[in-house]
């Protein structure tokens, strides 16, 4: 009887326990709260995952967010508390160098994709748990790939069939492709389309259209994103296969005209630069002539002097050698008290050499 009492009431400790623990796992005192910010992400933008505890929050809680997969979930972000306030956190998703980043602020539990990519895209959990409560929600990244605007030229031309092509890239999910004439028909069926993923998970387009008999003047290409209902267009003239190529040439035409003028300019002014170059030398080589030709008369009216000079000095040194002679006979002068005859001669022959010399010196 004690036994069954014993097991009684082991049994009824232990739903108790059950009860309470599952009332706080699926009732507990609060709830939890995701974000996610854009609703529909474009590659390359900003996503922000934000996770809020609210209500009654314990002081010691867990925060995990993470990807949610069939095979293996992937962390993006952990973060714990202690009731002491110790917090601590880690970041995942390692595997990519441009890993999303986690915070935890003001009670709120962050992942961010700096960059997003078509591989971000799918379903994420914010689990909480603490003090034997757990809460968790859930979220979708939505991504999408807005492409380029399609490029579409004339492959070729051949009797009454035109060949074109229209490509582009960057698309996700994949695309649909449409192709219609001037009057807006739908002529896509026309057209052979490849479709196919590059290595980001882009869509890329390549779709080529022959057009037979072209009565329409222009024919359109339009690629939509099924996800947010946008379109990219790009139409093309026909009718006159080479227009797109005059318009270019003529064009490239106007620009060369421009530049000839430009350089016309620029070889004027050159050439009235050069005109003064020219002058401006011309003037200083008939300068340097001039006063060299001034230098040279000069240098030859010095010599002429010189020689004259030299004759002078020659001339005079005779003429003194002569009166010399004339003062030195017999050692002695001539005195007027006992001057001969020859002697007066003499010296009046001298002085009248000497006036002479003197005279034409002077002249």
């Amino acid at each position: 009887m004690n036994f069954w009492i014993g097991s009684i009431t082991t049994v009824s400790t232990l739903s108790i326990t059950c009860i309470y623990f599952i009332k706080n796992w699926f009732l507990g005192d609060f709830t939890v709260t995701v974000f996610v910010d854009p609703t529909i992400a474009l590659v390359g933008q900003d996503v922000i995952l934000s996770c809020q505890p609210i209500g009654q929050v314990p002081a010691n809680i867990r925060v995990h967010w993470y990807k949610w997969k069939r095979q293996k979930n992937r962390t993006l972000y952990s973060y714990s508390s202690t009731a002491k306030g110790t917090e601590m956190a880690r970041a995942g998703d390692q595997h990519r160098s441009d890993a999303p980043k986690g915070r935890y602020e003001n009670g709120i539990a962050m992942v961010e994709f700096p960059p997003v990519k078509v591989e971000d895209r799918g379903l994420y959990v914010c689990a909480v748990t603490g003090d034997g409560v757990y809460k968790e929600a859930i979220t979708e990244v939505i991504v999408a790939g807005f492409g380029s605007t399609p490029h579409l030229t004339i492959e070729h031309q051949e009797n009454n069939a035109t060949m074109l092509s229209c490509t582009s890239q960057g698309w996700y999910p994949q695309p649909e492709v449409y192709w219609k004439d001037s009057t807006g028909q739908n002529i896509t069926a026309l057209a052979e389309t490849r479709i196919q993923k590059d290595v980001k998970e882009l869509y890329q387009i390549n779709s080529t259209l022959r057009v037979v008999d072209t009565a329409s003047d222009t024919v359109s290409c339009i690629i939509t994103n099924p996800l947010l209902k946008r379109h990219r267009e790009k139409n093309i003239a026909i009718s006159d296969p080479l227009r797109e190529d005059k318009e270019n040439l003529q064009k490239t035409t106007e620009n060369l005209e421009s530049t000839v003028e430009e350089l016309h300019w620029e070889t004027a002014e050159l050439k009235e630069e050069r005109t003064y170059f020219l002058i401006s030398l011309l003037l200083f080589i008939e300068m340097n002539i001039i006063w060299k030709r001034k230098l040279e008369n000069t240098i030859k009216k010095l010599e002429k002097t010189i020689e004259n000079l030299k004759k002078t000095i020659e001339s005079l040194q005779e003429q003194m050698s002569e009166f010399s002679e004339v003062f030195s006979e017999g050692a002695k002068p001539c005195s007027p008290s006992v001057c001969s005859p020859t002697c007066n001669r003499n010296v009046t022959l001298a002085l009248s050499r000497l006036s002479e010399n003197w005279r034409y010196q002077r002249s």
